[in-house]
């Protein structure tokens, strides 16, 4: 029971964060390139302190309380919690309801790239539609279909794929990497020592991005965050097989720095070069 309830949590929770961070944001800031920058900057470091703050918080109760008095805790705190939550976003939906409503015109640019894979897209989908009248697909299907042939055939593909794939690694804080170092003979306060570095560098990140993208651009910024990635990590595999641990573990927290300035950048080139009608569906993909 409390398995499921944690995936349906974390569906509509996902669910809200495309709608809220994907879509309102970006009209609500009249597509304004800094104002976004700001805005998205503000997002993460809410994000990230409350990444941090839970699990510090609920070590701390776990120690002094029992497991089932925690979980029913937790379970009235969500209730509760999503009374205000939802308040606010009726408020603010409210309070923008013409801004909300109204379509927001494509720009120029972004017209000329979809003219560019507009007819790939449309044979894709006219390929899928005919499955789907042959009874070969249902409507279900024909619609997540259709929602990865929109994805694949965008402009911001490459830029998607590439934030993606800097989370396909094990040399991030996590479980796997922690089970490693503990059979090292790194102690866990070390490790929860390495986790809130790597959590405070993450959230200097989101203070420095939005200078470093008004100074050298969105998509600059976003190449040298790359690259800046993978020197780190490519320094501190050497570290690893050379055997210097707390060098590889310390690498490996400055990595958060690119990491999540990379994210940023990548949401605002979504929420920038995708029209108002697909938004729902590339980032949903």
């Amino acid at each position: 029971i409390l398995a499921i309830s944690n995936s349906f949590s974390m569906l509509f929770s996902m669910a809200s964060s495309i709608a809220v961070e994907r879509d309102w944001v970006v009209v609500l800031c009249n597509n304004d390139s800094y104002l976004l920058t700001q805005t998205n900057s503000v997002m993460q470091r809410i994000d990230l302190v409350c990444k941090v703050a839970a699990p510090a918080v609920l070590g701390f109760i776990l120690q002094v309380t029992p497991l089932i008095y925690v979980l029913i805790g937790i379970s009235i705190w969500n209730v509760v919690t999503l009374v205000p939550e939802l308040y606010l976003l009726i408020q603010i939906y409210d309070e923008n309801q013409t801004v909300l409503s109204k379509k927001i015109a494509v720009n120029s640019s972004e017209e000329s790239d979809e003219d560019e894979n507009k007819e790939i897209e449309t044979d894709l989908e006219d390929s899928v539609t005919e499955k789907c009248d042959a009874g070969q697909i249902g409507p279900v299907l024909k619609d997540t279909l259709r929602g990865w042939v929109v994805y694949f055939t965008h402009n911001v593909v490459l830029a998607s794929l590439a934030f993606v794939m800097l989370f396909c690694t094990i040399l991030a804080p996590g479980g796997l990497f922690n089970a490693y170092l503990n059979i090292e003979g790194i102690e866990d306060w070390m490790l929860g020592t390495m986790t809130g570095i790597a959590a405070i560098i993450g959230l200097i990140a989101t203070y420095i991005q939005p200078i470093l993208s008004l100074r050298l651009g969105t998509k600059t910024t976003g190449i040298a965050m790359l690259w800046f990635q993978f020197g780190l990590l490519l320094v501190s595999v050497v570290c690893l097989y050379k055997g210097y641990l707390f060098f590889f573990m310390g690498f490996v927290a400055v990595s958060r720095f690119p990491l999540w300035a990379f994210d940023l950048v990548e949401r605002q080139i979504m929420q920038l070069s995708i029209g108002e009608t697909e938004r729902g569906i590339v980032n949903s993909v």
